[in-house]
């Protein structure tokens, strides 16, 4: 019960805390960012590009934008770039402010060491999910308000939309992307909080997971390898089985726990 207390507590802190809200915006301005349509003379608009030049009367009399299109095309894109550190700012920021004051000497008093780095772990792994989750919720609702909804649309474009994404449904691709956003920022999230019991700087710490993140998305080019964005895309295939994404996501998360639970473990004075 204390446990759960607890954690409560923390994600209580870290959703009323300011950078919280800010990563979320910024997830949004994103996503609103990233290419949509392509005009007939070669020029592509971005979601927020394509909201501001066409009336949604315009974009129904074309017949060929939607709204469920339009969230799909808008997660993904600039967002990959950017996400360790969006994800992870929120949590690593309230947990290096708490080692700063001292407040974490008490909390570690109250519940012990080892519900302490098992709570704070899982908080940043929540926090990087919830950021992003929230950010593109808020996109989604920016979708719907400004874009035609499927019933605008003749039948075979949503079907040829749905069977491009391997999807039944809209709702199922709308929440196969939500579900996905979820674990992603949590991951990300989660590799940077290894670095926790490592690195003392709360912008080298962000900074790091975003310089990995870069040089494996060059090697995965170069030797045409996984490479980390795999499940924001699900592009699961002959060089992503499924099977190998799940276990390297896997592999990651186990060792960032590890990483961070022993390295904080170690140290005498964990509020230091």
């Amino acid at each position: 019960m204390k446990f759960l207390v607890y954690l409560k507590s923390e994600l209580k802190q870290l959703f009323s805390s300011l950078p919280f809200w800010v990563c979320c915006i910024l997830v949004t301005v994103l996503e609103c960012s990233a290419g949509f349509f392509l005009e007939r003379n070669g020029k592509e608009l971005s979601v927020i590009e394509t909201i501001i030049t066409y009336s949604k009367q315009e974009m129904k009399d074309m017949g060929r934008i939607w709204s469920v299109n339009a969230f799909v095309s808008g997660v993904g894109s600039w967002l990959k770039l950017f996400v360790p550190v969006i994800a992870s700012l929120p949590a690593v920021a309230l947990y290096r402010d708490q080692a700063s004051t001292g407040y974490r000497r008490c909390l570690i008093y109250r519940v012990g060491k080892k519900e302490y780095l098992i709570v704070k772990y899982l908080s940043g792994f929540l926090g990087g999910a919830i950021t992003l989750t929230m950010g593109t919720l808020l996109f989604f609702l920016l979708t719907q308000l400004c874009f035609p909804s499927a019933a605008c649309l003749q039948e075979w474009v949503v079907r040829s939309t749905l069977e491009a994404y391997h999807a039944n449904s809209a709702f199922a691709m709308v929440m196969c992307r939500f579900g996905i956003v979820f674990l992603y920022g949590g991951i990300w999230a989660s590799i940077t909080y290894g670095l926790l019991g490592l690195v003392s700087n709360k912008y080298l710490i962000v900074g790091i997971p975003f310089m990995m993140k870069y040089i494996w998305q060059q090697c995965a080019e170069k030797w045409n390898i996984m490479d980390g964005d795999a499940l924001l895309y699900f592009s699961f295939g002959e060089n992503n089985p499924l099977t190998v994404v799940v276990v390297v996501y896997g592999l990651l998360l186990l060792g960032s726990f590890f990483l961070f639970y022993f390295s904080n473990q170690r140290k005498e004075d964990i509020g230091v």
